[in-house]
């Protein structure tokens, strides 16, 4: 993976709200750095999910699975993400618990002993003060593209 290119991105984040500057240089460990930002515990709350027809059947190469999370510090909404992960047999353990969809794919990474290398594919701004991000995790066994949400209002 490419490493972080620090001109390009502050270039590409020049209207972003300063809190949230930082947050697009942050891969896979986005919860901890909320949960530091707002000053309370950032969860996961699972919205939906959809897996591969083969996954949780033996002996099966790989699974995949997509889901939509909302990342919530107390009552607030403080980021969405939709990822798309998909596993080879060897990190079938590290499936079944994004399956449970109780913990954030970097909590996840990081209990299973699996490191990846991360790259900024893009971010910006949308409408309505909506900035995003596109990044993707490769590791062994694993392959994820997410994309997240941020709304202007939580950063500013």
């Amino acid at each position: 993976m490419e490493p972080l290119d620090i001109p390009q991105l502050l270039e590409k984040t020049r209207d972003f709200p300063p809190k949230l500057r930082p947050l697009m240089a942050v891969f896979g460990t986005l919860q901890g750095a909320l949960s530091l930002l707002f000053g309370e515990e950032v969860t996961v709350r699972l919205v939906s999910q959809e897996a591969s027809k083969d996954v949780g059947v033996t002996p099966s190469p790989y699974g995949e699975v997509t889901r939509e999370v909302e990342l919530v510090a107390g009552d607030r909404v403080v980021a969405t993400a939709t990822s798309h992960i998909r596993c080879t047999a060897m990190v079938q353990a590290f499936l079944q618990d994004i399956l449970e969809g109780k913990m954030g794919i970097g909590q996840l990474l990081t209990k299973h002993g699996l490191n990846c290398q991360a790259a900024l594919l893009d971010c910006g701004q949308g409408d309505k003060g909506i900035f995003w991000r596109i990044y993707q995790l490769q590791g062994p066994g694993v392959s994820i593209s997410i994309r997240e949400y941020f709304a202007r209002e939580m950063y500013v």
